[in-house]
């Protein structure tokens, strides 16, 4: 019942739902913008006008549960993307499991941060 009475709260407090949805809306362009940035670091040629078209559904795919953490369905939306943009297969690669490795450990620092001051109370 505990994640119906949350649903419920966020639908009835306007503000709430205006921050949560704000809040979702900057942690997907935080996405993209990530993933813009390792691709110039990597010098893979990839603009931020198609970074904003193809990562958010990229993103939406590895969420799918046929996967541990959407390793490989990931990789493979990444090289289906970069092939409709006419790039290099082996560019998504790279630079999905840049990415993917750089989701990893910033997971555990923030695992280890949270394990550290749940501890604490």
């Amino acid at each position: 019942m505990a994640p119906a009475a949350a649903l419920k709260r966020l639908l009835s407090v306007r503000a709430e739902l205006l921050a949560q949805a704000t809040l979702g809306c900057v942690i997907q362009l935080l996405s993209v913008f990530a993933f813009w940035l390792l691709a110039q670091a990597l010098s893979i040629p990839f603009s931020m006008v198609e970074a904003v078209a193809v990562i958010p559904p990229v993103v939406l795919f590895s969420i799918l549960p046929i996967s541990v953490a959407g390793w490989g369905v990931r990789e493979g939306a990444m090289v289906a993307a970069f092939a409709l943009l006419g790039h290099q297969a082996e560019d998504a690669v790279v630079l999905s499991l840049n990415f993917g490795i750089g989701s990893l450990f910033v997971g555990l620092i923030g695992g280890l941060i949270w394990g550290f001051f749940r501890g604490q109370r």
